[in-house]
């Protein structure tokens, strides 16, 4: 899907490396990753949706994880 190349080619761009699985993107952080990191996600993840939500039909799914 044209889409989730170009969403995926944004992280990649910001050194954040994701996969698409059935049309959703697949997170997987770990131990090792930095509140830099997470923040880093955010941030572009911020900024896609800025972007998408002009250009059109983009699916999402956000869960809370208790910590």
């Amino acid at each position: 899907d044209n889409d989730s190349s170009r969403i995926l080619s944004k992280f990649r761009e910001d050194k954040i490396y994701l996969s698409e699985r059935s049309g959703y993107l697949r997170i997987t952080p770990h131990l090792w990753n930095s509140r830099e990191d997470f923040t880093k996600f955010l941030s572009t993840l911020g900024a896609l949706f800025n972007v998408a939500s002009k250009v059109g039909n983009i699916k999402v799914s956000v869960f809370q994880i208790g910590v």
